[in-house]
């Protein structure tokens, strides 16, 4: 299975999905001046974060930058190798760590993006989108007891987003949880009420997750004597 995760610069938001799970791109990857480039293009960008390469080699969140920017471009390698750039001149920079992780795991790299996104969350422990996409690899691997906890803290530290919620009652569901489960679907559903064109596939993943759920309850209670 292969899921798609998000690390935005500020462009427009995009979302990738690929079931079971539904996975968001780790947003806010940049926190100082980055807002002020929204709506430039990938060229643009890449032009931009070159550039401060250029004016000082050892900015490593100018290589962060520019590796988004490949992996937006779903140039898994060249985000990979800037990711990497990142982290040698600063070892402790958690947001290439994250992106490192993002790459691996779309690249197919499952055991070092789990690594990778570990790393991140000891430099970066609030960032709910890390312990998401940390969550989304742990599922992978099928240990669903550590994936449910990771989308629990996601859920703890980012009440809102509707998909930790949807992910939570996929594994959940996976391991038997239903009543749970089914409570989570609940609360997404209720989080993106409205049929937002980007938030179009977590809702029917959710939907239809719901009624999975649902039919698995009632032919439990159907078998219980």
């Amino acid at each position: 299975m292969r899921i798609c995760f998000f690390i935005p610069l500020t462009l427009a938001t995009v979302i990738f999905v690929a079931p079971p799970l539904f996975a968001q791109r780790i947003p806010e990857l940049f926190v100082e001046d980055y807002a002020a480039r929204e709506g430039m293009s990938f060229s643009a960008l890449e032009s931009t974060f070159r550039q401060e390469i250029e004016l000082n080699p050892q900015n490593a969140n100018g290589y962060v930058g520019l590796g988004t920017v490949f992996y937006e471009q779903r140039n898994l390698g060249e985000a990979i190798a800037n990711y990497r750039t990142a982290i040698s001149l600063n070892p402790h920079n958690g947001l290439a760590y994250a992106g490192l992780g993002a790459a691996l795991y779309d690249q197919g790299n499952l055991e070092e993006a789990i690594a990778s996104f570990r790393t991140s969350i000891s430099l970066y422990p609030n960032n709910p989108y890390t312990y998401s996409g940390l969550g989304i690899a742990l599922y992978d691997q099928r240990n669903l007891t550590e994936a449910i906890a990771n989308f629990r803290t996601a859920i703890n530290l980012d009440p809102t987003y509707a998909g930790n919620y949807t992910n939570l009652g996929i594994s959940l569901r996976d391991q038997g949880n239903l009543t749970e489960a089914i409570a989570n679907f609940r609360t997404s559903l209720q989080l993106n009420p409205d049929r937002i064109p980007a938030q179009n596939r977590l809702r029917t993943i959710t939907e239809n997750s719901l009624r999975e759920a649902e039919r698995r309850l009632v032919d439990y209670g159907s078998r219980t004597p």
